[in-house]
């Protein structure tokens, strides 16, 4: 329907699950290097999923001082 040529799909995984997805439409053909991911989006996506799962990471501190 928004005649995307592309799509990236990222999972925001928090403590217990899944908590999101980041998706990203191209309007013309992405290729990726096999290493892409872990390079220049697993980071972004980590801060992002620890604001996104504010809550049980509080808990985790609480419950793992120090950690």
């Amino acid at each position: 329907m928004c005649n995307a040529k592309s799509a990236a799909f990222y999972p925001i995984e928090g403590i217990g699950g899944s908590i999101g997805m980041i998706v990203v439409l191209y309007p013309k053909k992405k290729e990726y290097y096999i290493g892409y991911y872990n390079e220049v989006i697993s980071r972004q996506i980590q801060a992002l999923s620890s604001l996104l799962d504010y809550d049980n990471m509080k808990e985790m501190f609480k419950k793992y001082p120090g950690t």
